[in-house]
């Protein structure tokens, strides 16, 4: 079996435009993927306490995120603005 390893992996479209990367940062793989316009839509980050999901409009404001943390659960929701309005949260 032949390994790649890297420190960064980005992947473009055919104009040669970065749609997605894998990285490791600050020690947290995160991959994350983009649209047409380059604004990051999608981020999954796996930190030392849990992973981390978050969608993103195409105003670069959070939507929704998804996180498991310490055994807990917790699902936001966020207005136009980037603002709170709801939040979900199941404990161990």
């Amino acid at each position: 079996m032949k390994t790649l390893r890297t420190q960064s992996l980005v992947i473009t479209d055919e104009r040669g435009k970065e749609r997605g990367r894998l990285a490791v940062i600050n020690t947290a793989p995160v991959l994350t993927f983009r649209d047409r316009s380059g604004v990051t839509r999608i981020k999954l980050t796996l930190r030392v306490d849990g992973p981390s999901l978050a969608f993103y409009d195409k105003n670069k404001r959070p939507r929704v995120r998804l996180d498991v943390r310490n055994n807990a659960a917790k699902l936001e929701l966020f207005d136009s603005h980037g603002n709170r309005r709801e939040r979900l949260r199941v404990l161990a």
